[in-house]
Parts: C-alpha cells; structure tokens; sequence
C-alpha cells in the first residue's frame, strides 16, 4: 500500500460500516419516514421507507466508489491524471517566474 494510505482505509471502514448501519437498521425505520420538517417542526415531506433505503444505501455506496476511484488513480501514471491544460499552461510558462502580486493599499 502507498504512505498515506491510512486516511483511504479508515473512511472506507468508516463507509462500510455505515452501509452496515443502513441495512441492520431499515426494519426499524416506519412505513413512511418523514424527510422534511417546516418552520414549526412538523413533518411536511415523507418518503417510503424503500426509497429511503436507497436514497441512503446510495450516499455510501458513492462514498465507496469514490475511495476506489482514489486508489486508482493513485496506482495510473501522472501523466494520465493531470488535465490537459494544466501540462499547456506549465509548458508554455516554463523556466519563467511568476509576476510579483501587487496589491493596491
């Protein structure tokens, strides 16, 4: 694994065990579970208690591909990750220094 690998595998535990979390604790939740409460703090939004499981069940699953995508593109050469204007831009800079930056009192 690379050095600064920690991070990665604590926020993918942390994203399983949320998943976990999601599914041991869908029979608990009501038929309808109320998604949006007004000014006063009653319930004016509902969503089926399905929908919420994949509304929520989603949000960690997004999270476990982002940390695959992190992996990944930490394992592919620099070349392949940088965007295309940003090589341009050092190209076409290089070997200059950067403008002073002035600022106006």
């Amino acid at each position: 694994m690379k050095k600064n690998a920690g991070p990665i595998v604590v926020l993918g535990l942390l994203c399983a065990g949320y998943l976990i979390f999601i599914a041991g604790s869908t029979s608990l939740l009501p038929e309808r579970v109320a998604i949006h409460f007004g000014g006063g703090g009653e319930a004016n939004g509902w969503m089926s208690r399905s929908a919420d499981l994949v509304f929520f069940g989603g949000l960690g699953v997004g999270c476990l591909v982002f940390i695959v995508l992190s992996l990944v593109t930490g394992l592919m050469p620099a070349r392949f990750v940088t965007s295309r204007t940003a090589s341009i831009g050092c190209r076409r800079n290089a070997g200059r220094r950067p403008a002073p930056i002035s600022r106006a009192r």
